[in-house]
Formats: structure tokens, sequence, C-alpha cells
């Protein structure tokens, strides 16, 4: 992906919104300009838009018609990490190394600055709609991902889980296909979708597949980051899941099982990638899967 370009394509849609604190929070949250209080930048890891772009690249579809795209999924995202972290759900303090929104601007203009981030995700996309199908499928199938079918419900059925006890397997991977894997099994597939592959076809099915598989062992990975991790690596203080009485793949497996499960999951993701069909050359998906298995933050 070109960082510098989605950069400057997300850093436009911000910059357009009128001055003000409300502003100011989204910048904060979904920017990597460097906060002059703070003197630290923003922004994340960008890996929902590069999965996007990349799956876009590698199929021969027009990555600059898919940027808008790469900008809303990432919208989103920061969106949710600001409503994540809020007293009455994560109870989180500091994010990416600084203080979490509700930290910074206070509590109700955190919960604005998710909520227009949001809207504005929405108003990028609709834009594009009048494009053609894969534009409207795209945005369909974010929005889905994205709701009460997906990350939504995941971070529901997360705060019905704290504190309780004999939490299952099963039930920790179905929580977090939806509150983590959903928007990033979306970002995949909706780049694939806007390369033309259609819905029913069965390359599409191996995107599926592969995009939940991707969002599964990124939350296995973040557990284990979670529970071995220093500040400096991932910019959230260690113990958190643990302080909220959050069961997580480390609390049910212990560090080596998670290790052992995270290998295997990856194992299944160097499977599936192989029945990919992709253009000649292509290696976007495949640098972003081997950058993903060895991170540290």
């Amino acid at each position: 992906m070109d960082y510098k370009t989605f950069e400057r394509a997300l850093d436009a849609r911000l910059d357009a919104l009128p001055d003000g604190a409300l502003r100011d929070a989204m910048v904060y949250s979904a920017s990597r300009k460097v906060d002059p209080r703070t003197g630290l930048k923003g922004g994340g890891k960008r890996i929902r838009p590069a999965l996007l772009m990349a799956a876009v690249s590698d199929t021969g579809g027009d990555v600059k018609e898919a940027l808008p795209f790469a900008v809303a999924v990432e919208l989103i995202h920061s969106y949710s990490l600001i409503h994540d972290d809020l007293p009455a759900m994560d109870d989180d303090d500091f994010r990416r190394g600084r203080p979490t929104c509700h930290r910074a601007f206070g509590e109700a203009e955190a919960i604005l600055a998710g909520d227009a981030l949001l809207n504005l995700s929405f108003e990028v996309m609709i834009g594009e709609c009048q494009k053609g199908i894969k534009q409207i499928r795209a945005t369909a199938l974010i929005a889905k991902a994205a709701g009460a079918y997906g990350m939504v419900l995941g971070q529901s059925i997360d705060m019905k889980l704290e504190n309780k006890t004999g939490v299952t397997f099963d039930e920790l991977r179905k929580l977090h296909s939806l509150k983590t894997g959903a928007l990033i099994n979306a970002a995949l597939c909706s780049g694939a979708v806007l390369a033309g592959i259609e819905p029913e076809s069965p390359q599409y099915s191996v995107f599926d597949r592969l995009g939940s598989l991707l969002g599964c062992a990124f939350q296995v990975r973040d557990d284990i980051l979670g529970a071995t991790a220093a500040f400096e690596q991932t910019g959230k203080a260690a113990g958190g899941d643990a302080k909220n009485g959050k069961s997580t793949f480390v609390s049910l497996l212990g560090i080596d099982g998670a290790e052992g499960e995270y290998q295997k999951i990856c194992d299944e993701i160097d499977d599936l990638y192989n029945e990919l069909k992709l253009k000649q050359g292509a290696a976007e998906i495949r640098n972003l899967l081997d950058s993903l298995r060895f991170r540290r933050g």
C-alpha cells in the first residue's frame, strides 16, 4: 500500500471538517499527525486499509479507485477504538502510547467523535456508490461487518462475558470473530469485490475464509502481547484485560497454549493463501501476512 497517498486521502477528509473540539478529537484518534500537546503521533498500524488495498492490487483491480474505501475502513476502526476505550466499556487510559480520546477530550466529546467518524465513513463510501455495483456491494459488506451482525455485536457479547466464569474456547472465538475479525474480514473481502470478484465465486469464498482466520489470528496475537509485552511495545498497559475481568486466549489456554493456537491458525492461513488465484507477481497480501505474523505491538 502507498501509505503516503493513503494518509493524504485520510487527512483530506478530516481537514475538511469544521474547526473545533470535535474535529480535534477525530484527528487525534484517526490521523498520524503529531499532536502539538504531546509531541506524539496518532494513528494505528493501518492494517485494515492495507488489507483492502492489497486484495485489490493482488487481484488486478484499480487501487486508486479503492482508496476511499480504505479510508472509510480506517475511520470505522478509529471510531470503534474510541468507544471501546470508554469507561462504560473497557475503561482504558492509554491507546497507542497516548491518553485515550476520552482522557484527552472528555467522555462526551469522545463519544461524539466516534459517532462522527462512523458517519463520515459512510459519507465517503456512499459518495462512491454512483460508480457501480462493485462500490455498492463493498459498502454493504463493510456496513454489515461494522454493525449489529459484526463488530458492535461482538462488543456487546464481550461486555456480557466480563467476569463470567467458565467461558469456553468456542465462545471466545465467536466473540472475537465478530468484535475483531468482522472488520478485518470485510476489509479483505471488500477489496476483492472492488477488484471485480463476484461474491458467489469460489475465489471470493477463499478470501472470506482467509479473512476470518486472519481476524482470529490477530486477536490471539493481541492477547499474547497484552499479557507479555511492555507498554513501549503496545502503547497500552499490560494486564488490562485481566483487570477488567475479561477472558482471553491466554487466560483460557496459557501462554504456551495460546502460542500453539496461534501457530495452528497461521498454518491454516498459509494453506488458504496458496488457494488464492492472484495475478502473476502479486505479493502485497503475502507481505502483509508475514508482517502481521511476527508483529510485536
